[in-house]
């Protein structure tokens, strides 16, 4: 990592650039709202690993944030503030947290893209959230597309009790999803897979997820603008095995490297809890070593209905996380999430904004201006 007295000279010119009208550095203008709800599917069951049922419900404790009106006095005032109309229409995008992991691990994210005027959603997974009963459960990882569509259904058709009327003003022409490690496998499906992709989504960024367990096939499929965020020295998620296959895959694909990126350096609380260690994956490593004994187990099937291909016999890579002996320096997780957030910004900006102009400016911020401040980040666009 550079030394901070560079990284922040960097900031510093980003924010100066002539011309550049929507500086990274602060947050947005709105004051953020967040409200808290439970959504219940009932069409859909909560299974076990072995696919039995053990509910014939999915419950999804929702938090959506979203840019408030702002109002003397608010903390005396009851209820949620009210939606900022100025804004709308508006993108909706929908965070997915990890394995192990939880919702307001992309605080982080969901408070400043709402504070840009994104409306943003994010929900505890039935079974793969930290917490979950048993134990989480990776193959659940299935039916998580599946929730996201809800969610994205609730919003629209206003199916919420306590939220403030967002559905007029979310843009279904814009509507994005970002997820980490297999919550970030959550979006990829959504993106890609032929049976659980869903059509609405007009962009998808995939944060330290191990899709090469997905394949080179998966990824010739057509798909949205999708962006893959890794960090190089990950322990937990192979970046040589994701980069080769995504290298091989589909066109429409922009990969952002983070030299000395470590896995748990993208979830939000590690900026909090982690930030000082030399290395967060070795308290990520110690949390996952407590689920996992060996390599993760799959019942039969299970890749064939990940991968979408009936052909699909296993998986081209280990699943066993964690393996190096030692773990080196890592960039600081407060820089690196600063970096995770700029890049999806300047992504999302450069694919949902409906002014062609402004999407091209993103483009460049992206591609040049973010690489140019900050040497630890590469990005290389596929067009």
């Amino acid at each position: 990592m550079k030394p901070l007295h560079a990284a922040l000279s960097g900031a510093l010119l980003l924010a100066a650039l002539p011309g550049h009208g929507d500086p990274l550095l602060e947050p947005g203008s709105h004051p953020v709202g967040k409200v808290n709800v439970t959504l219940i599917d009932s069409s859909r069951p909560t299974p076990t690993d072995s696919y039995e049922t053990t509910s014939n419900q999915r419950v999804l404790d929702t938090s959506v944030w979203y840019p408030a009106q702002p109002r003397d006095q608010e903390w005396l005032r009851p209820g949620p503030p009210p939606l900022a109309r100025q804004v709308c229409p508006t993108p909706l995008v929908i965070y997915s947290h990890g394995f192990m992991s939880m919702r307001h691990n992309g605080a982080y994210l969901a408070d400043y893209l709402a504070s840009k005027g994104y409306i943003v959603a994010a929900a505890d997974f039935p079974l793969t959230h930290l917490g979950t009963p048993g134990g989480p459960r990776f193959v659940d990882v299935l039916n998580q597309p599946g929730d996201v569509s809800f969610i994205i259904d609730s919003l629209l058709n206003n199916n919420t009790d306590g939220l403030p009327d967002l559905a007029d003003c979310i843009d279904p022409q814009r509507i994005a999803v970002v997820g980490l490690s297999l919550g970030g496998m959550t979006t990829t499906l959504l993106a890609f897979h032929p049976e659980l992709r869903d059509s609405r989504v007009a962009a998808a960024v995939s944060i330290a997820s191990p899709v090469a367990l997905l394949g080179e096939r998966f990824f010739l499929r057509d798909t949205p603008p999708f962006m893959i965020i890794a960090g190089d020295i990950d322990a937990m998620i192979n970046y040589r095995d994701n980069i080769e296959v995504l290298a091989r895959g589909s066109h429409n694909i922009t990969i952002v490297t983070l030299s000395g990126g470590s896995h748990t350096g993208f979830a939000g609380l590690s900026a909090w809890l982690f930030n000082w260690l030399d290395n967060p994956d070795s308290i990520g490593c110690w949390a996952l070593r407590g689920e996992i004994n060996g390599d993760i187990d799959m019942p039969d099937g299970f890749m064939a209905r990940l991968r979408g291909d009936a052909d699909a016999a296993g998986p081209d890579m280990t699943l066993l996380p964690c393996r190096e002996p030692e773990l080196p320096h890592a960039m600081r997780p407060k820089h690196q999430l600063m970096l995770t957030r700029y890049s999806i910004y300047a992504f999302l900006q450069s694919t949902l904004h409906p002014d062609k102009g402004t999407r091209e400016r993103y483009a460049r911020l992206l591609e040049d201006t973010l690489p140019n401040s900050f040497p630890e980040l590469r990005v290389e666009p596929r067009p």
